[in-house]
């Protein structure tokens, strides 16, 4: 007869407790009693997580720690990548990182999981060239703007080029090639481009023609100039006139004659001089 009213020569228990237990000789009524004491450990172990990092460009890689608080020390871990043994983990890659504590005690378990995002979207650049982007006699510098954005809400990007700035726009004044690198502000990834400008200052080559003189019998002389300016349209003005500017000019007189001739594409100039002697000595 048990105390709890069984009278069984066995009993089911469910919890933890003292089982007093009577048998009887049906022979001589003697009565024989005992205790049994079956402890209880049914306490499951709890699962806390550290923060963690997100994963991106400059974080490549972090530790998932579980922290465990149990009755006992007598506890086995195992991840749901497949790792066991041990209650962290080290992770590069943003996924749910689940865990089973097993108390070998008790044989209760404990799941939870950590959640690791990841961030490596990296932003895009182009670069915008105002309408006169080449250096030549009169554009002596030029403004480039590189346009870095990212498709990531929330997040801001920031520029470095190669010679220091850290602007998006720059201003070049040569022909050097200049990188510029724009980096997303809060995932760390970043993107790279170049940009250069082309310079034009080729000054037009003027060809001196045979320079007559005046005198009694040619009492004006034509002056032309021929011009090689690399295909590009020129401009003319002589020193005679303003309104002088042509390639040609119609003289009457001895003297020194400049012209200036301006490439109209790259505004680079050439000067000469033609010198016109006079003889007009009558006999």
């Amino acid at each position: 007869l048990w105390s709890n009213t069984s009278t069984g020569s066995s009993l089911n228990v469910t919890k933890g407790g003292v089982y007093v237990v009577s048998a009887t000789d049906e022979t001589n009524q003697c009565i024989g009693t005992t205790a049994i004491t079956v402890t209880e450990a049914l306490g499951r172990p709890t699962v806390t997580f550290a923060p963690v990092e997100e994963l991106n460009c400059e974080t490549t890689q972090v530790v998932v720690s579980a922290n465990v608080t149990s009755n006992t020390a007598n506890l086995t871990y195992a991840w749901s990548n497949g790792i066991t043994g041990a209650n962290s983990i080290v992770v590069t890659v943003g996924d749910v990182y689940g865990i089973t504590v097993t108390d070998e005690d008790s044989h209760c378990t404990t799941n939870d999981a950590q959640t690791v995002s990841q961030s490596t979207v990296s932003p895009t650049i182009s670069i915008s060239y105002p309408t006169e982007d080449v250096l030549n006699c009169k554009v002596s510098s030029v403004i480039v703007t590189a346009n870095g954005s990212t498709t990531v809400a929330g997040h801001t990007v920031s520029y470095k080029w190669s010679s220091s700035e850290v602007v998006a726009s720059k201003t070049i004044s040569d022909t050097n090639v200049y990188t510029v690198v724009v980096t997303d502000d809060n995932n760390k990834c970043s993107v790279e481009t170049v940009a250069s400008v082309l310079q034009d200052v080729a000054t037009p080559t003027i060809g001196i023609p045979a320079v007559p003189q005046v005198d009694c019998k040619f009492t004006s002389q034509t002056l032309t100039v021929t011009v090689n300016a690399s295909g590009h349209a020129t401009s003319y003005l002589w020193s005679t006139s303003a309104t002088d500017t042509q390639n040609t000019l119609v003289v009457t007189s001895g003297n020194t004659y400049e012209v200036t001739v301006t490439d109209t594409e790259n505004f680079c100039s050439s000067v000469t001089n033609l010198v016109v002697a006079e003889s007009s000595e009558k006999p």
